[in-house]
């Protein structure tokens, strides 16, 4: 499976919507540092928060695997550990219809991680359609 995505450059920055996920959402509660096992491990995820330490206004999460050649960028927290984005790619299993970052080659993504960050559940899809196939990640 891990071919299947290919070398996948997600583009997408963190943006959380006001309200009670971004005050629950703290700097600790990030998905910070290495998950070296995986569906497509090991993935390394760099993520920041406000001065303040809250997740609110534009805060940038990004996780790289494959030799930090690929990336995954999340485009939302959504509360309760919850993370959704985009992948895009230059190579993939399937070519889209329409264009999105530049490149035929995306879809979306959703990971849920745990409260102390240190494991994933998450799920990534072709396109525009739901993800449904397995993408985890654990320290």
């Amino acid at each position: 499976m891990k071919r299947e995505l290919g070398a996948v450059l997600l583009s997408v920055g963190l943006g959380v919507a006001a309200g009670a996920a971004s005050a629950a959402a703290q700097e600790a509660d990030l998905p910070n540092g290495r998950y070296p096992l995986g569906t497509f491990s090991p993935v390394t995820f760099m993520c920041s928060a406000l001065p303040d330490g809250s997740v609110a206004a534009n805060p940038n999460c990004v996780g790289y695997y494959d030799g930090w050649v690929s990336a995954v960028y999340l485009a939302a927290f959504e509360g309760d550990g919850l993370y959704t984005g985009y992948w895009v790619s230059s190579v993939s299993g399937e070519r889209c219809d329409a264009e999105f970052d530049g490149s035929l080659y995306w879809g979306r993504v959703s990971f849920r991680f745990d409260d102390l960050a240190e494991s994933w559940t998450g799920e990534w899809g072709f396109c525009n359609d739901a993800p449904s196939r397995v993408w985890d990640g654990w320290r």
